[in-house]
């Protein structure tokens, strides 16, 4: 069920991959693959509330992944909509359990341009550069924290497509 279910997502038929997945969750419910991918199809297909409900559940069999917790996030972060803050508290409460996971300092810092906690996009982007010197988004990061730090409080931040992009992990 699980390979059928990659070829689908490969295909990008998120409905067929969320078919295929969620038999093969009922064959094994505990299966920690199976929840992680039912919450990435559901997140693909747009289904937000769905994908967090799967990667909580994947949270709780292994609560310090912070690859999920990131995607986690990210879905509040994509709703319409958005709910920036909630994704912001997911984001810190992953790094309180890996503090040098650098997917999360990227969508961390990228949630704080979006609500204009500049100061902190700042400390994470400066946390990110110790963790990661070599990170290739790092310069587009600072290059968007000074963007909407020059156009002013009521400038579009443009973070909302950037932090649209999953970042590689670090």
């Amino acid at each position: 069920q699980r390979s059928a279910a990659e070829a689908s997502l490969e295909a990008e038929d998120f409905e067929g991959a969320i078919d295929f997945l969620t038999r093969a969750n009922q064959l094994r419910p505990d299966d920690y693959k199976t929840l992680v991918r039912l919450g990435h199809a559901n997140s693909a297909a747009g289904r937000f509330d769905t994908a967090e409900r799967w990667f909580r559940a994947a949270l709780s069999k292994k609560p310090d992944d912070g690859d999920v917790r990131s995607e986690l996030a990210l879905t509040f972060f994509m709703r319409d909509p958005p709910q920036p803050e909630k994704a912001v508290a997911e984001l810190k409460r992953g790094l309180e359990q890996s503090p040098d996971h650098v997917p999360t300092l990227h969508n961390l810092s990228l949630m704080l341009i979006q609500t204009r906690d500049y100061d902190g996009a700042a400390a994470t982007l400066e946390r990110l550069e110790q963790v990661s010197p070599r990170y290739e988004r790092l310069p587009a990061l600072r290059e968007e924290l000074e963007r909407v730090r020059l156009k002013g409080p009521d400038a579009p931040t443009g973070a909302g497509d950037a932090g649209k992009r999953k970042p590689t992990a670090g």
